[in-house]
């Protein structure tokens, strides 16, 4: 028997946004996009542009970028679901999306 497959996307969040504040664009995916991640969900693809430019590690975008990375694997966990990152943008992505993978490798058993 098959089953449908729940498919939740999001794109160009653009954390580090220089007009469009992190904090805003967080607390906007707690209230409008968090919800949407329940155990009905199959898989998570985040299809580019999680970021908007490089960022330091010691900026405040920076700190929202990791938390809310941290909060969608604990919501996969929690909901049994799969989380795909994909490329954005080279000059706004770059290699900052490892960051999901690297932190993703500190809740496995």
């Amino acid at each position: 028997m098959s089953k449908d497959l729940r498919v939740v996307s999001i794109s160009d969040i653009h954390l580090g946004h220089h007009v469009t504040l992190s904090e805003s664009i967080y607390e906007n995916l707690k209230v409008y996009f968090y919800p949407e991640l329940t155990s009905e969900t199959d898989i998570l693809f985040i299809c580019g542009d999680f970021f908007d430019r490089l960022l330091n590690l010691d900026s405040k975008s920076s700190s929202i970028a990791i938390t809310i990375i941290h909060e969608l694997i604990q919501k996969a966990i929690k909901n049994n679901f799969i989380i795909r990152v994909l490329n954005g943008t080279f000059s706004h992505d770059k290699y900052q999306n490892q960051l999901f993978a690297t932190i993703a490798e500190k809740y496995r058993n």
